[in-house]
C-alpha cells in the first residue's frame, strides 16, 4: 500500500490534471484519503515550462511571455544574437538554441559539438496531445542519456495508471483512465533510444560560438539574455516549441 500510494502521489506532481480523478478513485477505493490533502509540484527530475511561462521571482527571463507574438519576437532576437557575435564575440553567454522541428538527442550533441558550445539543459516535449514541454539538467551526460528521463517518467505514469485503473468501478471514471493509459502508450511509441523530442537546448558558449549555431538548417533562432550577465540559475530560460508559430503558447493554451 506504501509504494502504491507513493507512486500515485509521484504521477499527481507530473500530471496534476489527474487530481480531480484520483480524489474520486480515492473515494471508491477507501484507505487513501490522505492524497486529498497532498501537495502537487512538479517532476523532481525536470522543470515543467509550462510553469515557467507565469511569473516567477526571478529578475530576468529568456523567451517571450505566453500570448507573445512569435514573429516580432524572433527577429529581437535574431538581430540581438548578430550584433553581440559583432561586437563582443568573446565574451561569455548562455542562451538557447531553438530548433524549427522536434529532433533526436544525438542530432542536437552533434551540433553543439560543432560549434563548440555547451549544452547544459534540454527542453523536451512529447509531440503528443496532453503532454508538456520540459527542462531536464545535463548534469555531464549525453543528451542521448538526459533525454531518455521522459521515457522513465512516462513509463513510470504508465505502470501507476495501469494500477490505478484497475481499481475504478464507476465508468466514467474508467473511460477516463483508458483515454490516459491510450495517450501514455502511444508517448512510448516516441521514445525509443533517442527520442525524437529535444526542441531546444539551453547552451554556454561565446557570443560568436553560439551566435554560429543559427546558421544551422535544423535552427529556427538562438535566443540571448537582453542581459547578458543573466544564467538559467536566476533567469527563466524558456524555448518557443515547434507548433508555436503565430503566438507563444508553451503547448497550455
Amino acid at each position: 500500500m506504501a509504494n502504491f500510494v507513493s507512486s500515485t502521489v509521484a504521477l499527481l506532481r507530473r500530471r496534476p490534471e489527474l487530481a480531480v480523478f484520483v480524489v474520486g478513485v480515492v473515494l471508491f477505493a477507501g484507505g487513501l484519503a490522505s492524497l486529498i490533502g497532498a501537495q502537487l509540484r512538479p517532476p523532481t527530475g525536470g522543470k515543467l515550462l509550462a510553469e515557467q511561462s507565469t511569473p516567477e521571482p526571478k529578475p530576468g527571463r529568456v523567451g517571450p511571455n505566453i500570448g507573445e507574438e512569435v514573429g516580432p519576437y524572433i527577429e529581437k532576437k535574431k538581430a540581438l544574437a548578430s550584433q553581440r557575435a559583432s561586437r563582443e564575440p568573446n565574451e561569455p553567454t548562455y542562451g538557447i538554441v531553438v530548433f524549427n522541428s522536434y529532433r533526436k538527442a544525438s542530432e542536437v550533441e552533434a551540433l553543439m559539438k560543432s560549434r563548440g558550445i555547451e549544452a547544459v539543459a534540454i527542453q523536451t516535449r512529447i509531440p503528443i496531445a496532453s503532454f508538456k514541454p520540459r527542462e531536464i539538467a545535463v548534469e555531464g551526460r549525453s543528451l542521448v542519456t538526459a533525454a531518455l528521463e521522459d521515457k522513465d517518467v512516462v513509463t513510470d505514469d504508465l505502470s501507476v495508471l495501469e494500477r490505478i485503473a484497475g481499481e475504478v468501478k464507476d465508468s466514467d471514471f474508467r473511460q477516463v483512465y483508458e483515454q490516459d493509459l491510450r495517450l501514455h502508450r502511444e508517448a512510448l511509441t516516441h521514445l525509443g533510444d533517442d527520442p525524437v523530442t529535444v526542441f531546444a537546448a539551453v547552451v554556454r558558449g561565446t557570443n560568436a560560438s553560439v551566435g554560429r549555431t543559427a546558421s544551422s538548417a535544423q535552427v529556427r533562432y538562438v535566443d540571448l539574455p537582453d542581459d547578458p550577465t543573466d544564467t538559467p540559475e536566476d533567469s527563466t530560460f524558456a524555448a518557443l516549441i515547434p507548433e508555436d508559430t503565430k503566438t507563444a503558447t508553451f503547448a497550455v493554451q
